[in-house]
């Protein structure tokens, strides 16, 4: 509604030296872009605390009430807020421990207010919102800020340059992330994001091109939950850990359009588990509408045979086996209309035929299927 606010860290000073409720995020109203309101200074969050709350204007540690103890190891910071307000709801989003921690990562806390009664949420409720600490390629993922494209909202965020090693030189990349909303057991809208990602992700809608397949119908005749392969969503963090499409048997999996779709792309994304993980795409068989005019002979399919997933994304011979999760398998070409797809993937293209406790496998995992088009 044009009414200013500054959010900020607060870290070590003479108060918070001994007393460490206080440090944390604080937030205040501003009176115009140089002049603060001091009277409505207040606390947000507040390191390894589920709420907090204090009396506006006061920053005398014995006015700061912490309450719940927060699942999540912070350590002695929340820092490099940035507020998100959606539907009514002001969403405090923040980084916990510090940069040189590989769980350095970003955590959603929630209210009705700007300025208090946020709450951090659980693990299974949604925090956070990215995370790559248990991966070997992702270290330090946070200090972020969120960017709108048209109706795609992403996230862009700090991460290490070694993601083995901090401190080599210093190093901080960029990575970027598309971010969903997602209902939790509460019913309450979250953030969640596809990463953090070492692989291909599709380009924003702004582009030109936009991800028809999130509108299709899909078919498969096996497996279970294929109500997933179009949601958006790659599984990247606990609270949507389940949405993805598993099988134990050769599936077909049939993708049907309301009307006929000019199309250049499939990206077809693996497992984030490498035991789950598959090493190719049997068939793909694309329904034509019309013959292209670079095709010679009149022919009703076009078919692409064993696409594999890029060897990139294979560490799978180093001495810390793994590979990247939710890495896609991508296949580019001349655009081509078409009526429906059909993608067949077999059980025998296993990625590794036993999991970490060196029990054979039976099942694959799809994250993700994306068609690129007009």
């Amino acid at each position: 509604d044009g009414t200013l606010y500054l959010y900020f860290n607060c870290h070590p000073d003479s108060n918070v030296n001994t007393v460490a409720q206080t440090r944390g995020v604080w937030g205040m109203r501003m009176k115009d872009w140089i002049t603060p309101d001091y009277s409505t200074l207040s606390i947000l969050t507040s390191p390894g605390a589920v709420t907090v709350s204090g009396t506006p204007g006061d920053i005398r540690y014995d006015s700061v009430t912490t309450s719940g103890n927060y699942w999540f190891r912070e350590s002695a910071n929340n820092e490099a807020p940035y507020m998100y307000k959606k539907d009514g709801k002001y969403y405090m989003t923040y980084s916990p421990t510090g940069y040189s921690d590989r769980n350095y990562s970003v955590h959603q806390a929630v209210s009705d207010n700007p300025l208090s009664g946020f709450k951090k949420l659980s693990n299974e409720e949604g925090n956070p919102i990215l995370n790559g600490g248990s991966l070997p390629y992702a270290g330090g993922t946070g200090h972020h800020c969120f960017v709108a494209v048209e109706d795609e909202l992403f996230i862009v965020y700090a991460k290490w340059g070694n993601s083995a090693v901090f401190g080599q030189s210093w190093a901080r990349l960029y990575g970027v992330e598309r971010v969903n909303w997602v209902k939790n057991s509460q019913g309450l809208s979250v953030m969640t994001a596809n990463g953090p990602s070492k692989s291909l992700h599709w380009v924003p809608e702004a582009n030109g091109l936009e991800n028809v397949a999130k509108n299709a119908t899909f078919s498969v005749n096996g497996g279970k939950g294929g109500e997933y392969l179009n949601d958006n969503i790659i599984p990247s963090q606990k609270i949507v850990e389940d949405r993805i499409f598993e099988m134990e048997d050769d599936v077909t999996i049939k993708i049907y359009f309301d009307k006929p779709k000019t199309v250049s792309s499939i990206m077809i994304y693996n497992a984030y588990e490498a035991e789950m993980a598959f090493s190719k795409v049997r068939r793909i068989r694309f329904k034509l509408t019309e013959q292209p005019s670079w095709l010679t002979g009149g022919y009703d399919w076009l078919v692409i045979d064993n696409l594999k997933f890029p060897s990139v994304y294979d560490h799978t011979a180093e001495e810390n086996s793994y590979i990247i999760a939710n890495a896609p398998a991508v296949a580019e070409f001349n655009p081509i209309t078409v009526s429906s797809i059909e993608i067949s993937i077999s059980i025998d293209d296993r990625f590794m035929l036993y999991d970490r406790y060196g029990d054979p496998t039976s099942v694959i995992q799809l994250a993700e299927i994306v068609v690129l088009g007009e």
